[in-house]
């Protein structure tokens, strides 16, 4: 007989949410084994079909148990020659659980982790609901190497900013350079924290460098929900800059916006001190790396390098890449620099696209309050497109589109906002 698909709201019920999230269970520990045991070093045989528990949709799923004697570095696969082979790992220290698609040869699923002596759960199942035979083993293992560069998994703990536990305490001019990894998660992305002692009334700048795409937070006495900050630095950097309203300790979240990790370097600031400068490559301050589908939509008009032209969006615009919107021809230059900036009385967004990007440019709420500001180098001579629109189908209005050539590298940057456009307090 087939469970039911709406198997996991159905153990949901079983716990209260609260205590799932303060013991970091993942529902499907209560995934009943119905005797399936993997022991270590052997080789056991299953098969998914219409027996088995539906987890997410018409993914199919069974539940093993297993026993670690000796804790160190373990190695599970799941392998299969006729389904996609997902695979799942729940235990104690393991947070929410560790998972893995294709971490294996093929289709099939790996995972290596640390585990410390105790009792575990594996979640074998199939990523489009396909039923067949699966093989399952566990080994504990001595070389990395033998994990295979997709295997490695690390446990993923999604809290609240309180519960990650701090790194360092930030002082002035005194940069901090660590490794952001995974483990720790706040909404979804890797975080870890710094600390520092704030006064009355002082102003304080933030500023985070990152191989990745870095994402400042900031939360503390005053301040109420947070303030943060993407891209407000150098290249995919992030800056807050603010003036703390009262004194005591306050949290600075080093995390990534795409979930990516690797070095980064923090600096508490004063707003008067000198930045570090911004070299040639970070000069690239867009977002959005995905493509806009603008088909045979035509531009309304030609814009200079040095000009400025004025439009306006309505209901009666073009309806482009999802919203309402004016694209606008630009003959690029090679290699120069420009800052392409919309004022306007609603709340502007602007793209710029180029099959010679890996995606479309994008920038919102960069320029003063509202307004949009994108800067970038230009790879090549060659004409450009550059879309116009409103944030959201309301956002209609009036706007002034301008080139600027050669702007300097701090006038791009988004410095004391949010993501969202809100000013900092002065």
């Amino acid at each position: 007989m087939t469970r039911p698909a709406f198997i996991l709201a159905s153990l949901a019920l079983l716990l209260p949410g609260p205590a799932i999230e303060a013991q970091g269970r993942n529902v499907l520990d209560l995934l009943p084994t119905e005797g399936r045991t993997l022991e270590a070093g052997a080789v056991v045989l299953g098969t998914l079909d219409g027996d088995d528990w539906a987890l997410m949709g018409d993914e199919l799923g069974e539940a093993w148990s297993f026993r670690v004697d000796e804790g160190g570095l373990w190695r599970i696969d799941m392998a299969s020659e006729t389904i996609d082979a997902f695979l799942r790992l729940l235990g104690e220290g393991l947070g929410t659980g560790l998972e893995n698609d294709d971490g294996g040869p093929g289709q099939d699923a790996r995972i290596c982790a640390e585990l410390a002596p105790g009792e575990y759960g594996v979640v074998a199942s199939s990523l489009f609901g396909d039923g067949g035979r699966f093989e399952l083993r566990a080994a504990r293992i001595d070389d990395p190497a033998a994990c295979g560069e997709d295997g490695i998994a690390v446990p993923t703990f999604e809290v609240g900013l309180e519960e990650i536990p701090v790194e360092g305490t930030l002082a002035f001019r005194q940069p901090r350079t660590s490794t952001l990894s995974a483990g720790w998660s706040y909404e979804d992305r890797p975080s870890t924290v710094w600390t520092f002692d704030g006064a009355p009334g002082q102003s304080v700048l933030l500023d985070l460098e990152a191989e990745f795409d870095a994402y400042l937070v900031l939360v503390g006495p005053g301040i109420g929900e947070e303030w943060a900050d993407d891209d407000g630095g150098c290249g995919t950097g992030s800056r807050i800059e603010a003036t703390l309203e009262e004194g005591g300790e306050y949290r600075v979240v080093v995390s990534s916006l795409f979930g990516d990790t690797g070095e980064y370097t923090v600096r508490l600031l004063d707003p008067g001190d000198a930045l570090p400068e911004c070299e040639a490559g970070d000069f690239d301050y867009a977002g959005f790396d995905g493509r806009l589908e603008i088909g045979d939509t035509p531009p309304i008009g030609r814009i200079g390098i040095g000009e400025e032209v004025d439009g306006e969006l309505g209901d009666y615009s073009d309806w482009v890449g999802g919203g309402h919107g004016d694209l606008w021809t630009l003959e690029g230059e090679a290699g120069r620099r420009i800052a392409i900036t919309v004022r306007a009385d609603f709340d502007p967004q602007v793209y710029l696209i180029s099959d010679l990007f890996d995606g479309d440019l994008f920038d919102d709420d960069g320029g003063e309050e509202l307004d949009s500001r994108l800067c970038v180098r230009l790879p090549e001579a060659g004409p450009y497109a550059i879309l116009v629109r409103g944030f959201g189908d309301e956002s209609v209005g009036t706007y002034r589109l301008a080139i600027e050539a050669d702007p300097e590298p701090g006038s791009c940057l988004m410095q004391g906002r949010s993501p969202d456009g809100d000013v900092r307090p002065e």
